[in-house]
């Protein structure tokens, strides 16, 4: 290792910064140097090296068309985010990288030897490009080439400064992008990254705060009243919790939301309310993207989550209750007027051995007749 290599990595393990990793293809060098260097653990907190296909789809939970890519390197990033800030117990200066990269080998490529790299932030996706000029170097220089910019880019982050000036040779430049919300909310849509976090300001964010502390509360929000709203005070109120609002790009019963429709939906939240943005149209699909977490519903929403129909059948439907709960998950149910009559917990069938999974709000604690549908009714 030279030595300006070893000052640098000695300069980032003293600063203030963790980070979660995930490499593919190249940028292996940067890792040993990383590791090799005392303080490693006050600054890496993970470091994953999926080479074959089934290791990047068990990783991001599907297979990216083309793992060196914007996409692939922002998916990495996301994950590495949220897996630093599960396993950080300082909540400091935290990251998350993912680097994806083609490179020489045994064989003749056809495109370009590029490297992406994916660097999630709380409030900022962004990645770093560079195309090599393919054919001026081996494997192991194209390598030391990515595992420099790599370090590089971790350096940004710590507040060091590291130049590539030694190793670019002419015409390689470092391409910088920030994520824009729209090929953000794109990215969620497709499942590239499992979720952003917005406000009314429309700043994103991909911190989810810490399980024991909050509830999500799923919805379509068309539009946001005070039901909802009262919904929110009494889990925080009785029973402790925070509410984070959420809302599927993709529904189970109605079409797809629109970019347009998002930023309206969002438009409603203020002060220090947050809305999270999934693809996910089912509770099994939330609880899998987003962890162990409460959720808020009303009656009739935890009547819909006990029909077989949104699933294979009735067997189905037990088996994955049945996970979510034992992963965490439980439902706050808030009775629901239905067909003109009041209908709390007492009203639903639960199979036997998922009573666990759902936790009543009494009427005198709770009650609202007031729906979104009917508003947009009375709007017309």
């Amino acid at each position: 290792m030279e030595q300006y290599i070893e000052n640098t990595v000695q300069d980032i393990h003293a600063s203030d910064l963790e980070m979660c990793m995930v490499i593919a293809g190249a940028g292996n060098q940067a890792v040993d140097w990383l590791l090799n260097v005392p303080g490693a653990s006050n600054t890496i907190l993970d470091v994953s090296i999926p080479y074959s296909e089934h290791a990047m789809a068990d990783l991001l939970s599907y297979l990216p068309e083309s793992i060196v890519s914007t996409e692939s390197a922002c998916a990495m990033a996301v994950r590495s985010f949220v897996s630093a800030n599960k396993y950080s117990e300082t909540s400091k200066n935290i990251i998350g990288v993912g680097c994806t990269a083609t490179i020489a080998t045994n064989r003749e490529k056809r495109g370009d030897h590029r490297v992406v790299i994916g660097v999630c932030t709380p409030n900022k996706l962004c990645t770093f490009t560079l195309v090599l000029n393919k054919g001026m170097r081996d494997r192991i220089e194209e390598d030391f080439v990515v595992s420099s910019l790599l370090l590089n880019v971790v350096s940004i982050y710590a507040g060091i400064n590291f130049s590539l000036e030694k190793v670019l040779l002419e015409h390689e430049a470092v391409d910088y992008q920030e994520i824009t919300l729209n090929k953000c909310l794109n990215m969620v849509e497709s499942g590239h990254i499992p979720y952003v976090i917005l406000d009314s300001a429309l700043s994103t964010e991909y911190t989810l705060p810490h399980e024991d502390s909050c509830a999500i509360f799923p919805g379509s929000f068309n539009p946001l009243h005070d039901g909802h709203k009262e919904m929110s005070s009494v889990l925080e109120d009785k029973f402790g919790l925070d509410s984070l609002y959420e809302t599927s790009i993709v529904n189970v019963d109605k079409p797809p939301l629109g970019y347009d429709e998002i930023l309206e939906r969002v438009s409603q939240f203020k002060n220090s309310e947050k809305l999270v943005i999934t693809n996910q149209a089912t509770f099994v699909g939330k609880a899998a993207k987003l962890g162990g977490y409460r959720f808020l519903v009303g009656w009739d929403t935890a009547k819909r989550i006990l029909d077989p129909k949104y699933y294979l059948d009735a067997q189905d439907m037990c088996k994955k209750l049945a996970h979510m709960l034992a992963n965490g998950n439980t439902f706050y149910v808030a009775g629901r007027l239905h067909q003109g009559k009041f209908n709390g917990i007492n009203d639903l069938i639960i199979p036997s051995g998922l009573e666990g999974l759902f936790i009543g709000i009494s009427e005198n604690l709770f009650r609202s007749d007031i729906s979104s549908t009917e508003i947009r009714e009375n709007r017309q």
